[in-house]
């Protein structure tokens, strides 16, 4: 049941058993598994949430964190570009904020781009994001797949 006084973006995906409590918001680009109950005043974003999840009231979700990186010339801001995954089962407590990630690409590109699920594919985001911490100006689409092609 999803309380009238919660706003669900049209263009969301969530199963008909999913709960959500007053005052929440979901926006566009979320998808919503089996079972999932969501407290009130809770707000998602940029995210794929499992089956039989648990947020807690005040959970914030796919916000844009905090992402800085050196230069020579000083800081420049990592834009926050990815999407948070929340597993099947996973319970988030009151007032807990997970941000997107940092990169122009996701799991799901990687994969889409033939490399499997499992350790190779932590190894390969995990290559990527050291090579954007490099350089952030190479946090886009096709620099770092064009990258993560070229790795052995």
């Amino acid at each position: 049941m999803i309380n009238p006084l919660a706003y669900i973006h049209p263009d969301a995906k969530l199963d008909p058993t999913v709960k959500i409590d007053p005052f929440t918001v979901v926006h566009k680009n979320v998808e919503i598994g089996e079972g999932t109950w969501i407290g009130s005043n809770v707000t998602i974003g940029f995210a794929l949430i499992g089956d039989r999840v648990k947020l807690y009231s005040g959970v914030r979700i796919g916000e844009a964190g905090f992402g800085a990186a050196g230069s020579a010339t000083g800081p420049v801001d990592v834009p926050q570009l990815g999407r948070v995954i929340i597993q099947d089962g996973v319970t988030v407590g009151a007032n807990t904020c997970i941000d997107r990630g940092a990169l122009a690409v996701s799991d799901s590109d990687l994969m889409a781009d033939g490399i499997p699920k499992g350790p190779e594919l932590g190894h390969a985001l995990q290559r990527l994001l050291d090579f954007v911490l490099d350089d952030p100006a190479r946090n886009t689409r096709d620099s770092l797949l064009r990258h993560v092609r070229a790795e052995p």
